[in-house]
């Protein structure tokens, strides 16, 4: 598996309007008019902000009375513009993508009456369609009953969300007159935008109840999607004056980070300057972290972007510290990664406050990522599907004893967890059951890829020889890695754009002894992907060299200068992997191996 991820360094006003119709001549009456059953087709836009706590990145759909769907991207700052001229009101809104660290769905409606206006699309607006259906938001856009998106039903929901939440709201300073559906917004953490910082809404599907929680108080109501009853407030949050300072603090220090990549990799110590004193992630100081990250040439352009608060801000004696998560792109805005569990740290130097980055707090390198492997070897093909575990141990002196093992444990996997142990002092860690080479993925049924939800969570737990496990951090005793789609199912395996290798390197490579090889190779264009090219002799000597980079085209060549293999000393084994990321970051692995 090519290792990526920046190396292993770096590696989300008023009421509704109702419509009244005024007759002609003799008509007219004290009732009010029916909807008209042919409702007439829309002519022009409806704009507004996708996000959850940051702007959402990914893509916005509309769905009308028909059925008829048109998708437009979401911008790097939330907005979006959609033209629905041509469709047919009411509406239903899907926004789908990511934001600090997870992935969303989440849903929104229209009127006939909001065509040319503005209408967010974010948990709340979810949560209030959700309402208006009694089912889950996803649900009701899939299978809409237009029926009972009525003006009335959107306007009582909307103000009974609002009722719910208003005590939040008021801390914040956010006008009585707000319509959370509404009611434009930016998103730079004040306003409406910092109360979607605060709150949380999860939803579980089974049940159907929705929690909102303040992440800075940990408070929390459920509100039943099938019932119209429930009413519980959220208590008043006490002074949330520093919030808002706080937000835009942290988004600072996640900029200056970014503008020191924006047009070349700066220094080292340019990097340290945005780190605390104290740094850590994934097994790697202040030091080490920041020559890693300001060496590599494909981080120029890397962006942190999409924070969103995972907790509140906490002091202590060691200092006031805030856990948040955020994605990472490269320069052409492909998706690199998702991150969270970071830590950022709140330093004080004479009169300077600053927010620096305190990393994730892992003693160990870890990841969890969905695989799909195409394995030929002398020709003979199989098909894999799974979750791969990377995990390595480069700086064993924070490691806290020495360890015998890892326990990884998460949807899909047996409830004891799977075992993997270290290869040597400070290396990798491979599946204990595996024979050799290592192994790292952990394959999967169908019936097992079912329980891995979108943004389901693997914990990594370590073991020491007299079979203590080690403490992460004083509040913690593993490292957690988040995984937003699911593995491909067994079916799923035979639709996939696989990495292939052209005839003649493929031809090449079943001689390869060594020396400059010229790997050709087909890739669905526009993603993140890897060339791994390695070969072994009979007295066990072995070379190895990769890269990764973006964005791939459709057929990409890249050379690679290898010492000759060593005299008298036959080559037993050639082997090429390609691999790319998709869009839901799952890896997608072609192997070609000659073997004798």
């Amino acid at each position: 598996m090519t290792k990526r991820y920046m190396k292993p360094a770096l590696l989300a006003t008023g009421l509704a309007l109702v419509l009244t119709a005024c007759g002609g001549g003799s008509g007219g009456g004290d009732s009010k008019p029916e909807e008209p059953s042919n409702p007439p087709t829309a002519s022009g836009n409806i704009s507004g902000v996708a996000a959850a706590g940051a702007p959402l990145a990914g893509t916005v759909t509309v769905k009308d009375a028909n059925g008829v769907t048109r998708s437009v991207p979401v911008g790097a700052d939330g907005q979006y513009t959609v033209d629905v001229t041509g469709l047919t009101p009411p509406f239903l809104f899907r926004a789908d993508g990511m934001v600090g660290g997870k992935r969303y769905v989440i849903h929104s409606a229209a009127l006939q009456a909001d065509v040319g206006g503005n209408i967010n699309i974010t948990p709340l607006t979810d949560l209030i369609i959700a309402n208006i259906a009694g089912d889950l938001a996803a649900n009701f856009f899939d299978s809409p009953q237009f029926a009972s998106l009525t003006p009335a039903a959107v306007t009582e929901q909307t103000a009974a969300l609002k009722a719910r939440l208003q005590s939040v709201l008021s801390a914040l300073g956010i006008e009585d007159t707000i319509d959370l559906l509404r009611t434009s917004f930016q998103a730079d953490h004040s306003g409406l935008d910092a109360a979607l910082d605060i709150l949380r809404v999860t939803v579980d599907p089974e049940t159907q109840v929705a929690t909102i929680r303040n992440v800075l108080t940990q408070e929390e109501i459920q509100d039943q999607l099938t019932s119209t009853t429930d009413n519980s407030a959220l208590p008043a949050p006490g002074d949330l004056g520093g919030v808002v300072t706080d937000l835009q603090g942290i988004e600072a220090a996640f900029q200056r980070f970014n503008a020191l990549f924006a047009n070349g990799l700066p220094t080292a110590d340019a990097v340290k300057a945005e780190l605390s004193a104290d740094f850590r992630h994934e097994d790697q100081n202040r030091d080490t972290f920041a020559a890693d990250v300001s060496s590599d040439p494909t981080n120029i352009g890397i962006s942190f972007s999409g924070m969103t608060l995972e907790g509140p801000v906490q002091t202590s004696a060691e200092g006031t510290f805030v856990r948040v998560g955020f994605v990472v792109k490269l320069k052409n805005g492909l998706l690199e990664s998702m991150e969270t569990g970071w830590r950022l740290q709140k330093v004080t130097t004479g009169d300077q406050t600053r927010w620096l980055l305190h990393g994730n707090r892992g003693r160990f390198s870890a990841e969890a990522y969905p695989l799909a492997l195409r394995n030929e070897v002398n020709g003979a093909v199989s098909y894999h599907t799974g979750m791969e575990f990377w995990i390595e141990d480069p700086n064993t002196t924070n490691d806290r004893g020495v360890i015998a093992y890892a326990l990884v444990k998460g949807p899909g996997l047996p409830a004891g967890g799977v075992r993997f142990v270290p290869q040597s002092v400070g290396g990798q860690f491979c599946l204990e059951s595996a024979q050799q080479p290592c192994g790292t993925l952990v394959e999967l049924s169908d019936s097992a890829i079912a329980q891995v939800k979108d943004n389901s969570v693997y914990a990594f737990e370590f073991y020491t020889t007299t079979g203590q496990q080690v403490a992460i951090t004083d509040n913690s005793n593993a490292q957690y890695r988040t995984v937003i789609k699911r593995p491909y199912t067994g079916a799923e395996l035979s639709q996939i754009a696989w990495p292939a290798l052209d005839g003649a390197t493929r031809s090449a490579l079943a001689s390869f002894a060594g020396g400059p090889f010229s790997v050709t190779a087909s890739y669905p264009a526009g993603f993140a992907y890897g060339i791994d090219v390695s070969y072994g002799t009979a007295s066990g000597f072995s070379e190895r060299l990769d890269q990764w980079t973006y964005p791939s085209t459709a057929t990409v060549t890249e050379g690679f200068d290898f010492d000759p293999a060593p005299a008298a000393d036959p080559v037993t084994w050639r082997m090429v992997k390609l691999d790319y990321n998709d869009n839901q970051l799952r890896n997608v692995l072609s192997i070609y191996r000659f073997q004798q």
